[in-house]
């Protein structure tokens, strides 16, 4: 009867009896301030009160044929403030050791979220950090992890009002045996802003190619993406279980509200005054000050937005190249044979079999060469069930 088990559920039986110690400070319902401990890590917590709300396991398929499952475990703290959340902690830890790494998040390949940055990455150590809009609208959440269900449970028992749209701060740092995933939510209103609008996602306002040219939204990325810099150190020592408990770790002022451009921005005040004086007309002033806006974004965004990605560069690429190749194959032909119907398709049947050899060359080296089975050294891509969804 073992054998007909499936594989999972032996492996989720065995965690439960297994891991009682390493899970033994976990309890549902107890605070935590600066620091929590669990599955044999350290996850720093920034200031304020956060309770444990959820928890719950999951299996991760294995990389490979002869490589173990992987079991991960799950928690959800809540940071509450009058009787509502204003923020939410979505950590993932490994609870049992994977000898073949962890990889980074897809999130920090994609090119539409506010801010990506990746300081390190290879198939067994990494880490990134990305800056995102999430909801945990039921509509838009199709599967939940456990610890998230348990979590709403205890949100309605206690009476607390989840807000469903949200800040996303999204932190990964892996090495080859164990793999910290924390993403931080942080409630659009504690910053004085509305929530965004799921059903008109492209148009509304918290659209990453929107706030670019919004002062307010965008003076809030930049405060987050400033915590998120220095935050960051703290993640990777809790990999390493070397955060000093006495630390407290920064967190986003959420204080501070969102007011636009900072008052002491000299580079705007200087063009206002030269527009005060006169020296400067009202339609030059405002080129000036859309630059400089759009240059703020760049460099908030970590010019996301301004770049375009790896594809688009490719594409772009080929529409300049193929041509000129093209065209230089015709003229060679035409040379040697004198006759341009000939030159022509031959330069036609040479440019069509240079292409397919070229992509062909592309699939074996990266089936066989680059990113099979047998180079775990590459990066990878591994996602871990999420309560939230990111617009």
């Amino acid at each position: 009867m073992i054998s007909r088990l499936p594989v999972s559920a032996l492996l989720l039986a065995l965690l439960t009896l297994g891991s009682a110690a390493s899970a033994a400070d976990l309890e549902i319902g107890k605070s935590y301030r600066r620091v929590i401990e669990a599955f044999g890590k350290q996850m720093p917590l920034p200031e304020g009160e956060w309770r444990l709300a959820g928890l719950g396991y999951a299996v991760m398929p294995p990389v490979g044929a002869a490589a173990p499952s992987r079991v991960l475990g799950q928690a959800i703290l809540f940071r509450a403030g009058e009787g509502r959340l204003d923020a939410f902690l979505e950590l993932t830890m490994n609870a049992v050791g994977s000898p073949d790494g962890w990889g980074l998040p897809s999130e920090c390949l994609r090119t539409d979220l506010y801010i990506t940055i990746t300081p390190y990455k290879s198939g067994w150590d990494g880490s990134c950090r990305f800056i995102t809009f999430a909801t945990t609208a039921a509509a838009e959440v199709t599967e939940r992890p456990k610890a998230w269900t348990e979590a709403l449970r205890m949100a309605g028992r206690d009476g607390l009002r989840l807000p469903t749209s949200w800040l996303q701060v999204g932190f990964r740092a892996a090495n080859r045996r164990d793999v910290i995933d924390a993403r931080f939510h942080f409630d659009v209103a504690g910053f004085g802003l509305p929530p965004a609008d799921s059903s008109a996602w492209s148009d509304d306002a918290w659209n990453p190619r929107r706030v670019a040219d919004d002062p307010q939204r965008l003076t809030v990325v930049r405060q987050l993406s400033d915590w998120a810099d220095g935050f960051e150190s703290f993640v990777d020592l809790g990999l390493k279980n070397r955060i000093d408990t006495d630390t407290v770790a920064p967190s986003p002022n959420a204080e501070r509200r969102a007011e636009g451009p900072p008052a002491d921005d000299s580079r705007l005040k200087l063009l206002q005054r030269l527009r005060d004086e006169g020296r400067l007309s009202e339609r030059d002033f405002e080129v000036q000050r859309d630059l400089l806006a759009k240059t703020a974004a760049a460099e908030a965004l970590g010019d996301a937005l301004a770049k375009p990605d790896g594809s688009t560069v490719a594409f772009y690429k080929t529409l300049t190249y193929r041509p000129l190749a093209s065209l230089t194959t015709t003229m060679v032909d035409l040379f040697w044979i004198g006759q341009p119907f000939t030159a022509g398709v031959l330069a036609f049947l040479q440019v069509s079999a240079a292409g397919a050899k070229s992509y062909f060359n592309e699939l074996i080296w990266d089936r066989y060469f680059a990113s099979g089975r047998d180079r775990a050294d590459l990066p990878r891509t591994v996602d871990f069930p999420q309560a939230a969804r990111m617009m």
